[in-house]
């Protein structure tokens, strides 16, 4: 934000409370309930986060303020913006045009004429830097990337409440209204990473068929919680935090000068509650600032995986109705369908037979791995002590099968049947990631999940993970975790040096690619090579083989 914006947030913040204070005084005068508060939204300053947050000196109980020199020198994220203009040349061929077209020094040109132009740079900056769909132009210098203000939400109206230990006590549903991520919230910053990761219809986000075809990197699966451990991680977990200022081990009560500070600022006096837990976690039925993280987040993240996924794949449908003639979006599709080894007119081998699922030749399905983690937040939580509230499996997998049955009807699917089988799925989803939000994760639980995903159960189109690739993966990475389930950075750095660890190939190998090119010196783009040979060498039989051994292990922890 330049000092012209600023100074004119400023005076609409001013104006604002003015006006807001008239209202307010004139509806106890007549006796009316006062409005809904509006929300207010504005992007501050970076520099401002990264003052307080880029060394220790400015620590609290509450805070590493280490973060932002984290996410400066080690996270990717910082570089999303800058990797396309060093891949200078595969942008060009992406876009269609040279980048220096539509932006330069981070911010939009001011003599670009062409709207198609800087229509398609807004889409790449949506997920390679800060500027979401809705803002005419960037509020953020896009060369800092997936900046703070991209993942926590625009700071103009919270930056300065959240340096006060009573913002620890303010619900969670004010501090969205000044515009704060309520990342504490597992379904939330869910769903928040994968509409990047996986994509986002609401949000515009998604690579296309065509940016594939063009050079795009292919997006790897999603697993939340390994891809939170290699960023590196830049935060606390509540867990780690211990004992904070407005816990419940060390209450917090407003001072003279809290009081007076509060009058001054745009928080509502009301929104604070007794205590961090009743602030953020007011529907659970247990103290959730003790959750175990990994299971939890891998759970929810898979969740998130399959709603995104299911929420594209309803979009296309749905453009198709409107649109007819219109094409599907390809990319949404298993993509190993199409794009697979020609053997020259022999018989395939038998192994990459069983690697396919059982759907009409010519009729590619719906990508499998969004599903894995779906369908075991389903059977976790159905396992006793269940809620009444649980999504059913058995409704939960018709609603799965008739998805994957609309788009394998017809070639590419059936716009109308997809649609509706779509929205379908979503609806359960939706109460599956509630579901996932509100349950308890302790070390039970981890032992539960871990057998689970070890069963390799078949899914609802008839094949087991460990058939897939992908799927493969997903199993992997989640028990890599829970597996050693790292409680503080040191814990996480062990995991994140020896990974792969129980999934490791012959002399050391990494043959899942479960090491993600993570940090700002590795690169999807010259790892894409190996990336892309992997699926064809990956050996089923070799997988269900660690799943039993591991399975073993599990058994015997227990005993």
């Amino acid at each position: 934000m330049n000092r012209r914006q600023a100074l004119a947030g400023n005076r609409t913040r001013s104006l604002f409370w003015g006006m807001t204070l008239s209202i307010l005084g004139a509806c106890v005068a007549i006796g009316q309930e006062p409005p809904k508060r509006p929300r207010m939204i504005a992007y501050d300053r970076t520099e401002r986060c990264q003052a307080c947050h880029v060394d220790l000196k400015s620590g609290t109980d509450f805070v590493a303020s280490m973060s932002a020199k984290t996410w400066q020198e080690e996270d990717k994220h910082r570089r999303a913006m800058l990797l396309l203009e060093e891949q200078e040349a595969l942008t060009r061929r992406i876009l269609g045009f040279p980048l220096a077209d539509v932006l330069q020094d981070g911010q939009l040109r001011t003599d670009v004429t062409d709207p198609a132009k800087i229509a398609a740079v807004e889409k790449c900056m949506r997920c390679h830097a800060t500027w979401p769909k809705g803002d005419a132009e960037p509020q953020v210098d896009l060369r800092l990337g997936v900046s703070c203000q991209a993942c926590h939400g625009p700071g103009f109206h919270w930056s300065r409440p959240h340096e006060e230990k009573w913002w620890r006590l303010c619900s969670a549903e004010e501090k969205e209204r000044l515009g704060m991520a309520n990342l504490r919230s597992s379904a939330v910053k869910a769903a928040l990473c994968t509409s990047c990761h996986v994509g986002s219809a609401e949000e515009d986000r998604q690579v296309t068929h065509a940016m594939y075809a063009a050079g795009h990197p292919p997006l790897p699966g999603f697993e939340l919680a390994a891809f939170e451990l290699q960023m590196p991680t830049h935060w606390r977990t509540l867990p780690e935090k211990g004992a904070f200022a407005g816990s419940a081990a060390a209450p917090y009560k407003l001072t003279a000068q809290d009081r007076l500070t509060l009058s001054q600022l745009p928080v509502d006096p009301a929104a604070l509650k007794p205590d961090y837990r009743s602030a953020h976690f007011p529907m659970h039925g247990h103290d959730a600032t003790t959750d175990l993280v990994v299971p939890k987040e891998i759970l929810a993240g898979g969740v998130a995986s399959l709603r995104r996924y299911v929420e594209m794949v309803e979009a296309s449908a749905l453009q198709q109705l409107n649109s007819p003639g219109g094409w599907p979006e390809f990319a949404l599709f298993d993509c190993r369908a199409c794009h697979h080894e020609l053997r020259g007119g022999r018989l395939p081998d038998p192994k990459q037979v069983e690697r396919t699922r059982r759907t009409p030749p010519g009729r590619p399905p719906a990508a499998a791995w969004p599903t894995i983690l779906a369908q075991a937040a389903v059977l976790h939580l159905a396992e006793p002590p269940a809620s009444e509230t649980a999504v059913e499996p058995k409704k939960f997998q018709q609603a799965l099968g008739a998805f994957e049955q609309a788009l394998t009807e017809r070639p590419f699917g059936d716009p109308r049947k997809t649609a509706a089988a779509a929205a379908e799925l979503r609806g359960q989803l939706d109460r599956l990631a509630s579901e996932v939000s509100l349950a308890r994760f302790d070390e039970s639980a981890v032992r539960r999940l871990a057998t689970l995903l070890c069963r390799d159960a078949a899914t609802a189109s008839g094949f087991r993970p460990s058939s897939d690739f992908d799927s493969a993966r997903q199993l992997a990475w989640s028990l890599e975790l829970l597996l050693a389930l790292p409680k503080n950075e040191l814990e996480s750095r062990a995991v994140r040096e020896s990974l792969p660890k129980r999934f490791r190939g012959g002399e050391g190998g990494d043959p899942l690619r479960l090491r993600l090119p993570a940090g700002q010196k590795s690169s999807i783009v010259g790892q894409l090579p190996a990336a892309l040979e992997a699926p064809e060498l990956y050996e089923p039989d070799w997988f269900r083989k660690r799943l039993e051994t591991l399975n073993s292990e599990i058994s015997a922890r227990q005993d």
